[in-house]
């Protein structure tokens, strides 16, 4: 009888594994990692702009303060010539921003460009930094036990407040003059009234020690403070000092924070976690979940705005060091609603320069990025984010993938290159007789379409794929940009941006059957096809125009204002909506309500130059290509279409 007991009880215990795994996958999961490129050693506190936009993280270990951009997922700027940053502030009415360097014993103020206009000296193993909004005075903890009162606009210390050890974190409440501090030397809370700038009680930790990171919930008088030894979280009553509960807590402790919102008390631990609690009431606090992180991971930062948590990983061996994003269920729900979420980035640190068309083989998850400064061909694999191969010969303008023939197709000056798509070797090539750009592959007809741009000489050329032949030229009236086959019938429609028109080509009887000239806006790039509803999507970028055409008539039907220095859009007709991505580091998001009318959804904020992307449909997925440039390291980033908001690809 007991072989049966034991399977029961295994198979309630997985059972319940299995369920608090999901809870905790609902309560708190990760939505996204910011690469910290560069950053060694161990990184300490944080600080936002309030509305999460910009983020500024002491990275003592490296010693820089790195400034990076939520919203793009990317390193924006950072403070060099600085030791042993351990806390920051920025300053929303001033827009600037206290840097505490232990290294260099010191505090340091920088205006918004992040240009120093103050350093106040004598502030040995300077640490944790807060900000009175009221009486606009900055607090420093530091030494062997002080709080420095400074004026940051007149860049000078005003005062300091004794203590009895060095301070770690502490809290100013709002409604009153109290500053709640801890202080582990001493093993005790001190609690410091502002305007005598003295301690006026200190609470006893006997429950627990080494008490570093703390939160004030100030509406229900409460104090939280995480503790080491042992880890636990302390819940005090912050009229008294009395301990209202503890309870475990993740290891290594460093930073806490309370989501006022959510009711949720988020505590981040070196041991490579996150302990998750609700306050059901003032005096009561339920662990809920304990999500997993990496090692080392202790500091991170809550931005309340967003109710986000950015958790910061270090390098460790083969531990990349990151910034990682985590909101709960119900924020990454509200968060989902926007038109076109960030999930990803694949850093390219082995390419230099930009990037032209892109190409992608969706059932293997590769990415084919012609870098033309490089003059390669770079295969990205999307599910680990590894290049593959990097395929050297002339510059690449364009790839595209026929799946039925597992190849990928490639202009590459006059020649199209053809390359097998699984060992990503060489096959063959076809000399096409012209400069090329952009391609286009039938699969009824195992024929590929490119555009010819030698002056003189310009054209859409069909090549026989298969037996890797130039079929027939067919002449138009200047250099072709985007062209588009529509899949139930002959006809092709061609951008000719020198002439300002559509041009529509029947590759059946390799004739000229429509020109529609566009009087709304020109230089026409890009273009998209909707063979449902009849409707051609064009790129122009004077005015930065997307036109909607009628592919029966050439009738304009619509007009929508989108990002500048366009040269790759997208119809999602899964989602109903078109993506247009600019040079001017933007991607349009345009929501089709029916055939005739279209609406602006967004502008989704991307990088400079970024101007070329690729929609994977099959991955719910647009991907953009950001070029490396002097203070932008190349990259790809994921975007999530709408249809792709219930499962998670790379």
């Amino acid at each position: 009888m007991k072989k049966p007991i034991v399977q029961s009880l295994v198979a309630i215990v997985f059972a319940v594994y299995a369920a608090n795994t999901f809870a905790a996958d609902e309560l708190l999961s990760q939505v996204g990692a910011i690469p910290l490129r560069g950053v060694e050693g161990r990184v300490d506190h944080m600080s936002a702009t309030p509305d999460g936009r910009y983020l500024f993280v002491a990275a003592l270990g490296n010693n820089t303060v790195e400034k990076l951009d939520t919203q793009s997922a990317v390193p924006s700027a950072k403070i060099e010539g600085i030791k042993e940053p351990q806390g920051v502030f920025y300053i929303p009415d001033s827009k600037k921003l206290v840097v505490a360097c232990g290294g260099d014993d010191n505090a340091r103020i920088y205006d918004a460009d992040l240009k120093p206009v103050a350093k106040i000296d004598d502030l040995a193993d300077a640490d944790n930094v807060r900000f009175d909004p009221k009486a606009k005075l900055i607090y420093v903890g530091y030494g062997s036990g002080a709080l420095a009162v400074i004026d940051p606009e007149k860049g000078k210390k005003v005062a300091d407040i004794n203590l009895d050890g060095h301070p770690e974190s502490f809290r100013l409440e709002s409604s009153g003059d109290r500053i709640f501090v801890n202080v582990p030397e001493a093993k005790e809370i001190e609690v410091v009234d502002r305007q005598k700038r003295a301690v006026i009680a200190k609470w006893p930790m006997k429950d627990a020690q080494a008490n570093f990171p703390m939160t004030l919930i100030e509406a229900d008088h409460r104090l939280l403070v995480g503790c080491r030894k042992p880890s636990k979280l302390v819940v005090l009553d912050t009229e008294s000092g009395k301990v209202i509960t503890v309870l475990d807590c993740c290891g290594d402790t460093d930073d806490l924070f309370f989501d006022a919102a959510s009711k949720r008390v988020l505590v981040t631990g070196g041991e490579g976690c996150i302990s998750v609690f609700e306050e059901t009431d003032a005096d009561h606090f339920k662990p809920l979940a304990k999500i997993p992180t990496a090692p080392g991971a202790r500091t991170s930062f809550f931005v309340e705005q967003t109710h986000t948590l950015y958790v910061a990983v270090p390098h460790r061996g083969p531990q990349k060091a990151e910034m990682r994003v985590y909101r709960s269920a119900d924020q990454d729900a509200s968060s989902a609603k926007q038109p076109l979420p960030l999930v990803k980035t694949f850093p390219l640190p082995e390419v230099s320069g930009g990037f032209n068309h892109l190409g992608a083989d969706a059932k293997e998850k590769h990415l084919f990025l012609t870098a033309t400064h490089d003059a390669k061909l770079d295969v990205l694999d999307l599910a680990n984010g590894k290049l593959l191969r990097q395929i050297e010969g002339p510059a690449p303008a364009a790839a595209v993938f026929a799946p039925d023939l597992r190849q990928i197709l490639v202009t590459r000056g006059s020649k199209l290159f053809i390359y097998d798509g699984n060992s990503f070797d060489e096959v063959g090539q076809v000399d096409v007789g012209s400069s090329m750009d952009e391609l286009r592959y039938d699969a009824r007809t195992k024929r590929v379409y490119v555009g010819c741009m030698t002056n003189g000489a310009t054209a859409i050329a069909t090549v026989d794929v298969v037996n890797r032949k130039v079929l027939n030229k067919m002449s138009l009236p200047g250099r072709p940009q985007g062209f588009q086959i529509e899949s139930n019938g002959p006809r092709i429609f061609v951008n000719v941006p020198s002439v300002s028109k559509v041009v529509v080509l029947d590759h059946d009887s390799r004739a000229t059957v429509a020109q529609w000239d566009l009087k709304d806006a020109q230089s026409n790039f890009p273009i998209a096809l909707d063979d449902a509803n009849q409707r051609l999507f064009v790129g122009c970028r004077r005015p930065a125009k997307l036109l909607v055409l009628d592919t029966n008539s050439g009738k304009s039907i619509a007009s929508v204002d989108i990002v500048s220095d366009t040269d790759d859009l997208a119809y999602d007709a899964a989602n109903k909506r078109i993506y247009v991505c600019g040079g001017q580091g933007q991607v349009s998001v345009i929501e089709q309500k029916d055939a005739d009318h279209y609406t602006l959804v967004g502008n989704i904020d991307t990088a400079p130059g970024a101007r070329n992307s690729v929609l994977i449909p099959e991955m719910n997925r647009f991907y953009v290509a950001v070029p490396q440039r002097e203070n932008q390291p190349a990259e790809v980033r994921a975007y999530e279409t709408a249809s792709g908001r219930n499962g998670r690809q790379p």
